[in-house]
């Protein structure tokens, strides 16, 4: 009955009680993630409009703005992602996942646990390549930009990729074992 004060034992707040404090550490991790995401497209968003501003009533840019934009977008996607998976939020084509979920429930948890072992395995690989090239930017002070305009050392952006990808890991991690437990779950029964 509605308005009885009384919370839908299956409703969000239900979910997030039972969840275990690794859970809500790897939630809230993301969820800072996105914030930050956030809050760089809004600033990226800022300096773009001041850019063209400057550049139709002043006849002066900003130096820089373009290889800002280019090195931004990529940290803001990589530290978005994780709260993104959380969140089931990824555009996906899952016709086929879907029409196991009603028929065959447990096939349908075992095509969603490969689907994010597979995740996992690709962040772990963007992980591997970004962290060693990572160090060795910050070693030997490599940048990005034009000398003389604008130059950004290119390390901090490599970092944030591999932060952002390997909160993804973990969390693809965790949907795997969600996806796991409840194709194993005995009611996992397909439906007639």
């Amino acid at each position: 009955m509605a308005g009885t004060g009384s919370p839908d034992p299956d409703g969000p707040g239900a979910r997030r009680r039972r969840a275990s404090w690794p859970g809500r550490l790897l939630g809230r991790a993301a969820a800072l993630l996105n914030a930050i995401g956030s809050v760089g497209i809004f600033l990226l968003m800022c300096l773009i409009c001041l850019d063209v501003a400057g550049r139709y009533f002043f006849a002066a840019p900003i130096m820089g703005v373009t290889e800002i934009a280019e090195i931004s977008i990529v940290a803001i996607v990589f530290f978005q992602l994780a709260d993104t998976l959380a969140r089931d939020r990824v555009a996906r084509a899952d016709i086929v996942v879907n029409v196991l979920r009603d028929r065959r429930p447990r096939l349908a948890g075992l095509v969603d646990a490969f689907a994010a072992l597979c995740g996992v395995a690709l962040m772990l690989l963007i992980d591997y390549g970004t962290i060693p090239n990572m160090i060795n930017d910050y070693r030997n002070g490599y940048y990005v930009g034009t000398v003389g305009l604008f130059t950004f050392p290119s390390w901090p952006i490599k970092a944030a990729i591999a932060l952002g990808a390997t909160l993804a890991a973990v969390q693809l991690l965790a949907m795997a074992v969600q996806a796991l437990g409840s194709a194993m779950r005995p009611d996992s029964e397909p439906r007639t």
